[in-house]
């Protein structure tokens, strides 16, 4: 019986923005400074959802930050 590839869920920039409640521009922040970790795929950037769930496990300081400055 072959065995069930587990497919990462991919989040797109706008999205991650709106889990998190921040601009678009925070998350991309994070992006280019090597904080969230992503990968383009076709030319768009995309954000593993493990890897954002680390993210806000690891970063709250941050994401209070961006949140409030929302």
């Amino acid at each position: 019986m072959p065995v069930p590839i587990k497919i990462p869920t991919l989040l797109t920039i706008p999205e991650v923005s709106v889990i998190i409640g921040c601009r678009q521009e925070c998350v991309r922040g994070w992006i280019d400074s090597g904080l969230l970790p992503s990968s383009k795929i076709g030319g768009r950037v995309f954000i593993v959802k493990i890897t954002l769930d680390a993210f806000l496990r690891e970063n709250v300081t941050i994401i209070r930050e961006a949140v409030n400055d929302r």
